[in-house]
């Protein structure tokens, strides 16, 4: 890869989860779990072969999606992040997060979080690979860890932080000369990936772990919603007791109240793109909100704002 030099090229912030997703152009499903309004931030740096996008969220989400096909994509959460989940793994600030296992990525994070997200030319990082002898092959990415923890991603982290932060003033170009900015992150990527030495992964799956993954499953899908407690129980077939362990483990909230937000946000995304005569009061029943004066309160704490104000601004 020859040298080129990079730009700053979106620098922006964000009240709505939407807006955001369909900026950068990735399939995502953020699930917002703690109340008040959002404030996100991203800004892009782009090069011929590399995008870097710095994320800032001042709210703690459920994280879905998938990263673009044409694409290989990395994260680094920011170094000064402690412990979170990252699709079944628990990984940390600094570590390297994979966007490309096969099902998408699933994840929680809390409030403030902020990291880096690293996309790749499939074609040109695996040339990149090939001409240093690294021996990567990133078609099975789909199918590999969730993260890997390294000294190398910690340190790529905090260079990342210098020349690419996500708050400080924007930069037309980066300022290390020292190569090409494609080829600096693609081997310290691949070096990653080539080593030996990561910690063993553990492949057992609980009983614990699948009845949440059926849940999820069972909430992911939009023809069961809304859905009662009761009901999710015996649709996984488990006892409130354990279900309310599992998700205040995973989300720090009842499946009562993941259930409420999950469909506040989809009420959210509904009046985002409803028809032009479309009511609030049609589509809040749609996700079972019945008492419009309790939904009405729910959804300003929840997003800072009335249904009817996100109907007209959105929409």
């Amino acid at each position: 890869m020859r040298a080129e030099r990079s730009q700053i090229v979106l620098d922006a912030e964000f009240n709505d989860m939407g807006q955001f997703a369909n900026t950068l152009g990735w399939d995502l499903d953020f699930r917002q779990l703690e109340a008040g309004p959002l404030k996100a931030r991203a800004r892009v740096m782009a090069a011929r072969a590399y995008v870097g996008i710095a994320v800032h969220f001042n709210r703690s989400f459920h994280q879905l999606g998938q990263a673009p096909a044409d694409q290989v994509c990395f994260g680094i959460p920011g170094s000064r992040l402690g412990d979170f989940e990252w699709c079944g793994a628990d990984v940390r600030g600094g570590s390297l997060i994979n966007f490309n296992l096969a099902p998408g990525f699933d994840s929680r994070t809390l409030r403030n979080f902020q990291g880096h997200v690293i996309s790749f030319q499939r074609e040109r990082l695996q040339q990149l690979a090939d001409a240093n002898q690294l021996d990567v092959s990133l078609d099975r990415l789909v199918q590999s860890r969730a993260a890997w923890d390294s000294p190398v991603s910690r340190d790529l982290g905090r260079w990342l932080e210098r020349i690419h932060p996500v708050t400080a003033p924007a930069t037309e170009t980066d300022n290390d000369d020292s190569g090409s900015l494609d080829e600096k992150l693609g081997l310290s990527v691949l070096r990653i990936l080539a080593s030996e030495d990561w910690p063993a992964e553990d492949k057992n799956r609980t009983q614990q772990s699948r009845l949440l993954k059926r849940s999820l499953e069972i909430l992911n899908d939009h023809d069961n919603l809304p859905i009662g407690v009761t009901e999710l129980c015996q649709a996984v077939g488990t006892s409130l007791s354990t279900l309310n362990r599992l998700f205040t483990a995973r989300f720090d909230m009842t499946p009562k109240a993941y259930i409420r937000a999950r469909c506040l946000s989809a009420v959210r995304d509904e009046l985002a793109t409803a028809p032009c005569g479309e009511k609030v009061v049609a589509i809040a029943n749609r996700w079972g909100f019945w008492h419009m004066g309790q939904f009405a309160r729910d959804y300003r704490e929840m997003f800072g704002e009335l249904p009817s104000a996100t109907l007209k601004k959105l929409s």
